[in-house]
């Protein structure tokens, strides 16, 4: 199907498949503003459109007296105060939990799960070693809402693994997203087109931390998260959905502080949902 884009200034773009208008929403990317749009289609979930905007930048500056700084040197901690997004991150507070209903959690696509990678067609610039081990930390999180998870490279006796999730690099598979997964054939597919964009458009990006991004948001498909969480840090959000209803943080202020204000792995809210669709207490 025949795609154009709709530029509009200031804004996200509006994708035009046929009939259907998509909004984009919101996804970072470095010194570059990224924006995406995350969407379903039967089993399909999680694909990321990608389109570079405006470019902008946030500084704040500030002074302090010397004496005050003083007393704080003496008084302070010598390690730095947790941020507002941090603690967001760790602690999942009383009615934080919230979605866009746009899918039905459910329990993970297999218990015990076992990722295999395949690393071909993977970008350059990400060596085996890096994805892997961007896979690795996803799984190791997601398997604290208690479904077991392991990631292995391929082999010809990974292909008779138990509970094997494909783990791959394909453009076709990915539909030019940054990573779709697929619930029912147990893929997850990250787009080397995608990432290529990204790093022509600002190499100076570490598209590292998009890849850990990317892994744990799709991972958390298979853990049974199928719809995005309104939440604006957790992994699994969606900035808006489409109809001008943004996400929601402890303190909106912060947002504009940075480029991405979504986590690169599950927060407390992300996890505390995952045990909740898998049959676990709290």
């Amino acid at each position: 199907m025949a795609r154009k884009v709709v530029w509009r200034a200031n804004r996200a773009p509006t994708y035009q498949l046929g009939s259907r208008r998509l909004h984009g929403c919101r996804f970072g990317g470095g010194r570059g503003v990224l924006f995406a749009r995350l969407h379903f289609n039967k089993n399909l979930v999680g694909g990321l459109h990608w389109q570079v905007m405006q470019y902008r930048y946030f500084f704040k500056t500030g002074f302090i007296g010397l004496a005050l700084l003083s007393v704080m040197a003496i008084c302070q901690p010598a390690y730095p105060q947790p941020s507002v997004r941090d603690a967001e991150i760790a602690q999942c507070l009383p009615g934080e939990v919230s979605t866009w209903g746009d899918g039905v959690d459910r329990p993970a696509a297999s218990s015990p799960m076992v990722f295999v990678y395949s690393h071909a067609s993977a970008p350059a610039w990400f060596d085996e070693a890096v994805v892997m081990a961007a896979l690795q930390r996803a799984a190791d999180k997601w398997s604290q809402c208690g479904v077991p998870a392991r990631v292995v490279l391929r082999s010809p006796e990974s292909d008779a693994l138990q509970g094997r999730v494909a783990v791959r690099w394909s453009d076709a598979d990915s539909a030019g997203n940054f990573g779709l997964t697929h619930f029912g054939q147990k893929t997850l597919t990250l787009g080397p087109a995608a990432f290529g964009l990204l790093n022509r458009v600002n190499p100076a990006h570490d598209g590292r931390e998009t890849l850990q991004m990317v892994i744990s948001h799709e991972m958390g498909h298979l853990f049974g998260l199928m719809s995005h969480s309104r939440r604006c840090v957790d992994v699994t959000s969606n900035y808006d959905n489409g109809k001008g209803d943004k996400c929601f943080a402890r303190d909106m202020t912060q947002l504009r502080r940075y480029t991405e204000y979504r986590a690169t792995l599950p927060t407390a809210c992300d996890i505390q949902r995952c045990r909740v669709a898998n049959g676990l207490r709290n």
